[in-house]
């Protein structure tokens, strides 16, 4: 008994000893560490860990550790996958002995990652998206999260595109590994196009890009949200430039929830905002949404859009019009039909489209308007016709160019039963798209 109860302090000593010179490693020698957590991280995941910087842990009065010059490799390679300048962390000790990792405070700057898909349909971040069997931590949950001064990239190489957030400010409250309470998100938007593999002399587009959502709760039998608000817009470096561009586009939804295999919300507002080359273009967007996420396919039901268009060398004052319909879309069968009635300038107008095979880029459709008056809308000085109006003739009358529509696959008709311009009146006008030929059928009205 005497030997077993010496044994038994040994032990006892043996292990206050370990937990001292580990204690004493992780607050005052940290670093003597990073060799096995980055063996450890080899080991488990394929991917090469880095920590090039300082590291500092404290237990008192919270845990705090504090990183920096962090970097992951990509999968099964040496080049930079991700990485951190600096990261600071403040945890919760008590839950880890429970298997949850909580942490009240994090504070990261300088993040950069890259995402990208390759010419196969592969992405390098497969690995990362695998369900894991198990793993230290059952649950996690942050406070606080804010984000700064960070860079997200997403490459296609399939379509030769880009995307980046650059700039790149996030700020979360309670996250959790299924849930959120708020998140707000701003950044600067680049797109870049490449019309080859030759990545020389992209096309880039760049925006800005706010987004805001409250009460968000995301797992695989559930996902709803509170209110959802998006913005991307871009300024003009020169105001005074004569080809002013300007685009804004303002997105916010309603009760966004997943109802079984159906993503709903009763309400979605879209605003959009274009100026380009002289020309603007206005429009409100209000609908409600049913997608079906396996699909996808979906509609957007109780579709009602108003809009305004002006060009001051063509038009003395705004075309505004105003539409009620619906939109339904098959991503399985690449189908997409739109059923529009309503008004332009006082004109009836009955619209229906649909678009067959996305890849070929066949769209049919078909326009009726019952009579549309432009007089108003020309610049003085073209809406007189000086009595010449008996001798319109549909070889004399002045047909825009439409050869360029060719190139879009478009298949159908635009009917017009009264056009009125001044004193000239056209009558069943009737303008035939065909994949490589259009027809056009005016008669003069009596």
């Amino acid at each position: 008994m005497k030997r077993i109860i010496t044994y038994g302090w040994l032990l006892l000593a043996l292990v206050l000893l370990m937990s001292g010179v580990a204690l004493f490693i992780i607050s005052y020698k940290p670093t003597l560490l990073v060799p096995a957590i980055e063996q450890w991280i080899k080991l488990n995941s394929q991917r090469s860990l880095r920590i090039n910087g300082d590291i500092h842990f404290s237990f008192f009065p919270y845990a705090n550790l504090s990183l920096s010059q962090l970097s992951v490799s990509e999968y099964q390679q040496d080049d930079v996958f991700a990485s951190v300048e600096t990261m600071r962390l403040t945890v919760s000790l008590l839950p880890l002995l429970k298997g949850r990792f909580v942490v009240d405070h994090a504070h990261i700057s300088g993040f950069q990652a890259r995402i990208v898909r390759y010419q196969d349909g592969t992405v390098n971040i497969a690995d990362l998206l695998q369900e894991s069997g198990g793993g230290f931590f059952s649950a996690f949950e942050i406070g606080r999260i804010e984000v700064e001064n960070s860079k997200l990239s997403f490459q296609d190489d399939m379509t030769h595109q880009s995307l980046d957030l650059e700039a790149l400010q996030l700020t979360a409250t309670q996250v959790a590994t299924e849930s959120l309470r708020q998140i707000k998100m701003q950044s600067g938007l680049v797109f870049r196009h490449w019309r080859s593999s030759d990545r020389s002399s992209p096309r880039t587009a760049q925006l800005k890009i706010r987004l805001e959502t409250e009460e968000a709760v995301f797992n695989q039998e559930n996902l709803a949200s509170g209110p959802v608000f998006l913005s991307v817009q871009t300024l003009p470096e020169d105001r005074d430039a004569g080809a002013v561009e300007h685009i804004s586009t303002r997105v916010s939804i309603a009760g966004l929830r997943q109802i079984g295999n159906l993503l709903i919300s009763p309400h979605v507002h879209m605003e959009l905002g274009l100026q380009h080359n002289g020309y603007s273009v206005n429009a409100v967007l209000d609908t409600a949404l049913e997608v079906r996420m396996s699909g996808p396919e979906g509609s957007l039901s109780d579709l009602q859009l108003a809009f305004d268009f002006f060009h001051p060398d063509y038009l003395i004052k705004s075309v505004n019009g105003y539409f009620k319909g619906y939109l339904d879309f098959d991503g399985i069968t690449e189908q997409l039909r739109m059923d529009l009635q309503g008004q332009i300038n006082n004109s009836a107008v009955k619209t229906i489209m649909q678009v067959q095979d996305f890849t070929q880029q066949t769209h049919a459709f078909r326009i009726e308007i019952d009579r549309l008056d432009l007089t108003a809308l020309l610049p003085d000085g073209q809406s007189e016709s000086k009595g010449k109006a008996s001798d319109v003739q549909a070889e004399g009358a002045a047909i825009p160019d439409f050869s360029e529509l060719e190139q879009l696959g478009l298949n159908g008709s635009i009917q017009i039963g009264l056009l009125s311009m001044g004193d000239i009146h056209l009558s069943d006008i009737q303008l035939m798209l065909r994949p490589g030929k259009n027809d056009f059928l005016i008669e003069p009205s009596e």
